[in-house]
């Protein structure tokens, strides 16, 4: 037996997620994944605003140093979901083409991805696991894969009783605010990104200049600093872009009243402390806990989890 007869299930849609359904679907392995909101990708995050415009309003462009991940890259160039952003004069910087998570949705359409399932309580019965998905219990499965951020990932074993928590509170993830901004014409400033230490912002990305954003209108996103996303958590949306596209201005110069001015809180973006490690798993190797923050907040320490994962579980069928 292989694993062409077993059945995995994968708990979020992200890069991790992806990783690791890439390699696994290529041995037969039945696999269902499921994300709890609208759509895949995770923090490759692309926001569809009014005026056919587009922001990406979570990871902004990934780079690769590693052989596998380069690989990766090159078959979704030649696909069309990955293309390159000349934004850094030291590195080939990458985004997914047409929308940040072109990629992941990609690899996920191989497979039975469920969206705006909640995957509440996991349970080991007889060797197998049986999740609570939206109320409905889903299994059995053979194999469970966690891929969602740490916090999340840390209640969700704890009722699976794995004892993983002492382990995963070490880590330490921080939040990021992110404004969303569309102005009717270009602004006359001539970057495609800025990244500095201001008392609230962090990075400034061009939307518009991104390979194949085609639009009229000039979309830019702007991440408030780790340390102003924390200590204005619980802002309301408004409030938090108002107060960050005043910070805009002032290190932008003078602009125009936007089309849009929209932001979004990520509670888990940055990760401050990884694991150190690719990923854990139970005394069985049944059960597997993964994601960027295991190794740092990089898309490509995100595809190294969940690759690492699935060579695990490809390695006990030799």
């Amino acid at each position: 037996m292989g694993l062409r007869d077993k059945k995995i299930a994968i708990v979020g849609a992200g890069m991790t997620a992806a990783s690791c359904a890439h390699l696994l679907g290529q041995s037969g392995a039945a696999i269902d994944i499921f994300e709890k909101s609208r759509g895949a990708g995770g923090r490759m995050a692309t926001r569809r605003l009014d005026n056919d415009v587009t922001a990406d309003h979570g990871a902004q462009y990934f780079t690769s140093e590693t052989e596998d991940f380069s690989t990766f890259i090159g078959d979704m160039i030649k696909s069309g979901d990955i293309a390159e952003w000349p934004v850094r004069d030291d590195k080939t910087c990458y985004v997914g083409a047409a929308h940040m998570n072109s990629p992941i949705k990609s690899v996920l359409a191989l497979h039975n991805l469920q969206t705006g399932h909640l995957v509440t309580n996991v349970e080991q019965r007889k060797n197998q696991w049986w999740l609570t998905v939206n109320d409905t219990i889903h299994g059995p499965y053979d194999y469970v894969i966690s891929t969602i951020p740490v916090a999340q990932a840390t209640a969700l074993t704890a009722a699976a009783k794995l004892g993983f928590d002492d382990t995963l509170n070490k880590v330490s993830v921080a939040p990021c605010w992110a404004l969303m901004l569309v102005f009717e014409e270009r602004l006359p400033i001539d970057i495609k990104s800025w990244r500095g230490n201001d008392e609230i912002i962090s990075w400034i990305g061009r939307n518009s200049s991104k390979t194949g954003r085609d639009f009229k209108a000039d979309s830019w996103t702007v991440h408030a600093n780790p340390e102003w996303s924390q200590q204005n958590l619980e802002l309301s949306p408004k409030d938090a872009a108002d107060q960050i596209f005043e910070a805009f201005i002032y290190t932008m110069g003078a602009a125009p009243e936007p089309l849009i001015k929209t932001a979004h809180r990520w509670r888990y973006a940055q990760t401050v402390k990884p694991l150190g490690e690719p990923y854990l798993s139970n005394a069985s190797n049944t059960f597997f806990v993964g994601g960027d923050w295991c190794l740092g907040g990089k898309v490509e320490y995100a595809f190294e989890s969940g690759a690492q994962i699935a060579q695990a579980i490809l390695d006990q069928y030799g």
